[in-house]
């Protein structure tokens, strides 16, 4: 390999990696992954990039890996906001997606340039296929609306654990044969830290975009390998070689495997229909760690499942066309800087806006959740205290109306804030409204007068 073709440390470049274009930045090209969100950032000043024909950026004069330049295809960067920048990719099937690289960012600004995007991911997929019993379709539907609080992405063991184990689940895969002896004996080569010299191990690659089809723009693909090689030789149910297509990295405990006949929990596959119609992949793998010592491989063709792909394509249209003509009904009606939900949850406001919502919701979701029956309960809660007495005159009016004139007598409001808070506690209440004030009552007291401005403890 000539020095040409290697970074200023002496290896090769690796996807993804971009090189700004003009002749001064030639010269300070990006050598190799790191950096990559930065460095598409700097293109937009610079101008043009190229893509390679499998998505490795590369010089359009030093060329690719294979040295043609045929496989080089231009494509325009257009900069949507600050930390991300959008590029075309014509390496897939389908040609013309639009691709966001997320290679170098956080986990919170992943969530948030998908929000940004306002589509559907993989895993939603799943959810309003009513595949996935841990997440409600219907809260789904009501958070993109914007009128339900958004569900809290906070880290656990096991998502954090899904993340750490993503490469290991790809490098155990790489070895993946049916015959378990070999397979056994390949990932013993690997955990030595040798080089797997057997032309039957498979090859794949990171890839760090998020893809939208122009013609299916209410969702998105985020792929965690792409298929590079597979023989056919390690997979019975193969007949030929595969050099392109999907890989999905998953780790499964025991427990959860045994629910299904497969081994694979139903609700990833939605995710893989939907990341095939988005790129026209025609090959995809699920592969799974379970319990940590048992790697199950499962395979998805194209032609086998078309339907079942329709199927989530069409219900994923419809869903995000239900939220559409949602948001412009609460618009309409509410203008758009209505607040539906606090820190507490729903106010008055949003049960109403529910209503208003679930009036476009799609017919077809059905919701069991847990997640759902909570939400529910919660909403009883709120019609129950919005039949409390809304007169001036009750007590707790009286005396939350009496705490804020006595911005100087510290210590009656403070007597003023223990009573109020005792009464909310005797009569169960989280939250109460009358015309001239409202409190809410969970870890803080609150008070707040009705024309918005706050007076808080």
């Amino acid at each position: 390999m000539s020095a040409r073709h290697r970074s200023s440390r002496g290896r090769p470049h690796r996807h993804p990696t971009a090189t700004p274009s003009g002749a001064r930045a030639h010269r300070a090209a990006i050598p190799s992954c790191r950096g990559g969100a930065r460095a598409l950032l700097s293109h937009r000043r610079a101008g043009a990039v190229h893509v390679h024909r499998h998505g490795a950026y590369k010089h359009p004069r030093r060329g690719c890996r294979d040295g043609s330049h045929s496989r080089l295809l231009l494509c325009r960067i257009q900069a949507k906001h600050q930390n991300d920048t959008a590029m075309t990719d014509n390496s897939w099937p389908n040609k013309g997606l639009i691709a966001y690289y997320y290679g170098d960012i956080s986990h919170q600004d992943w969530l948030m340039m998908r929000q940004q995007l306002g589509t559907l991911g993989g895993s939603d997929l799943g959810v309003i296929m009513g595949l996935n019993k841990y997440e409600s379709p219907k809260l789904l539907f009501l958070r993109r609306c914007g009128v339900a609080p958004p569900r809290l992405h906070a880290d656990t063991l096991h998502t954090a654990f899904g993340k750490l184990l993503e490469p290991a689940v790809a490098a155990a895969w790489k070895c993946y044969d049916d015959d378990e002896e070999v397979h056994a004996k390949r990932i013993a080569l690997l955990a030595e830290q040798r080089r797997l010299r057997d032309p039957m191990v498979a090859s794949c690659r990171r890839y760090a975009y998020m893809l939208v089809h122009p013609d299916m723009p209410w969702m998105h693909a985020t792929i965690d390998y792409r298929i590079q090689r597979i023989r056919h030789q390690t997979r019975s149910w193969l007949d030929h070689d595969v050099s392109d297509g999907i890989l999905e990295c998953k780790t499964v405990s025991h427990m959860v495997s045994d629910m299904y006949a497969d081994g694979i929990p139903p609700y990833y596959r939605p995710q893989v229909f939907g990341y095939m119609a988005i790129t026209g992949a025609r090959y995809a793998e699920i592969a799974a760690i379970v319990g940590g010592n048992r790697l199950k491989v499962h395979p998805f063709v194209y032609e086998e499942h078309e339907e079942e792909i329709r199927a989530v394509v069409d219900h994923a249209a419809e869903f995000m066309a239900g939220v559409h003509k949602a948001m412009a009904a609460l618009r309409q009606r509410y203008g758009e800087d209505a607040v539906f939900f606090d820190e507490v949850g729903l106010t008055p406001l949003g049960d109403e806006a529910v209503m208003v919502a679930e009036e476009h919701m799609p017919s077809w979701l059905d919701d069991r959740s847990d997640e759902y029956q909570r939400f529910l309960h919660a909403r009883h809660q709120i019609q129950i205290d919005m039949k409390e007495e809304r007169d001036d005159d009750d007590e707790l009016a009286v005396m939350a109306l009496r705490f804020m004139e006595l911005a100087s007598a510290v210590s009656e409001r403070e007597q003023l804030r223990r009573s109020i808070r005792e009464e909310m506690v005797r009569r169960g209440l989280t939250r109460f409204l009358s015309p001239s004030v409202r409190i809410t009552y969970t870890n803080q007291l609150r008070i707040n007068r009705n024309n918005n401005k706050k007076d808080e403890i």
